[in-house]
């Protein structure tokens, strides 16, 4: 037993060292957890203050009364951006935890049944990838909003953050899916795993003593990686107008109001300048702590430095 931790202990540390000494990620992490904490701690007190409309400030540039400036309604854009970030990183986060939770199950259970299953589902996985993401997102919210709101009973705002989290989260674990099984068929045939078949082991105790745990750096680099996917695929089903519905805000509808008000006449700027900052800010430190973590936990790393 102490033999395998010091193991497994080494290659861990040895990890931890390698992400420390990113440059990527030591100047992306501390901003991206700025902009989380900001959001999530800001987004009860903006609430209130995001729908409060002020037709005689409407149109207000940057300034000390209002930071980020105000809307076409006098709405603060400061708020509407902070409770916007919250929701847009809120389907994003939810929408990557259930695209790799499916994307691990379903590769799993592919490359452990094998033979023809393992060909039915891959061939699912193949006819859903050529499919246009649109056309699904669309066929999804179609399927899932009379369920949801009729049968659960929920309302018309929470029915659309579930069905968008659904939606992106359903068609966005392909790849996780095929990543998984070609690790998986690797595994399988490593001796450690015929020993453990030998012995008894049942299949569920193979998976989650020895498979699993082989599995875990592959899946921490693709959930890190597809995160900030899920968020910019919220944004953009939400500049389409199929996504976050307004009031509601999120970055996605907040860009294309901000798109909306800036034209050759008159640019009010501030409305599409802070929301896609934003925006680009975090899916670029989102990146950089993605391929930090994936060349951390690379174990050529060493090897390379």
């Amino acid at each position: 037993m102490t033999a395998m931790s010091s193991g497994t202990a080494a290659p861990r540390a040895s990890a931890t060292r390698r992400l420390l000494r990113s440059r990527r990620t030591t100047v992306a992490s501390p901003i991206l957890l700025g902009i989380i904490v900001v959001c999530f701690i800001g987004a009860w007190p903006a609430v209130k203050r995001s729908d409060v409309t002020s037709l005689s400030n409407a149109r207000m540039p940057p300034g000390a009364q209002a930071w980020f400036g105000t809307d076409l309604l006098g709405r603060s854009l400061a708020a509407r951006c902070i409770l916007g970030g919250a929701i847009s990183l809120a389907v994003g986060i939810a929408a990557a935890i259930f695209s790799v939770g499916l994307g691990v199950v379903w590769g799993s259970v592919a490359a452990m049944a094998g033979g023809r299953v393992d060909a039915i589902m891959m061939r699912i996985v193949d006819v859903l990838f050529g499919l246009p993401y649109i056309l699904l997102v669309i066929l999804l919210k179609i399927g899932l909003e009379g369920l949801l709101r009729l049968r659960l009973g929920l309302g018309h705002h929470a029915t659309d953050l579930v069905i968008l989290m659904l939606a992106i989260g359903g068609v966005s674990w392909l790849t996780m899916a095929r990543v998984i099984r070609a690790r998986m068929l690797t595994l399988l045939a490593a001796p450690f795993i015929e020993a453990a078949r030998a012995i008894g082991v049942s299949p569920i105790g193979v998976w989650r003593r020895h498979l699993l745990p082989n599995l875990l750096d592959t899946i921490i680099v693709y959930a890190a990686l597809t995160v900030p996917q899920a968020i910019l695929q919220e944004s953009f089903l939400s500049f389409l107008g199929i996504g976050v519905a307004p009031p509601l805000p999120s970055w996605g509808n907040l860009a294309a109001d901000g798109v909306a008000a800036v034209n050759t006449i008159e640019s009010f700027w501030w409305m599409l300048v802070f929301p896609c900052g934003l925006l680009s800010l975090t899916l670029l430190c989102m990146n950089a702590l993605g391929e930090g973590l994936r060349d951390a936990l690379d174990p050529r790393g060493d090897r390379r430095a």
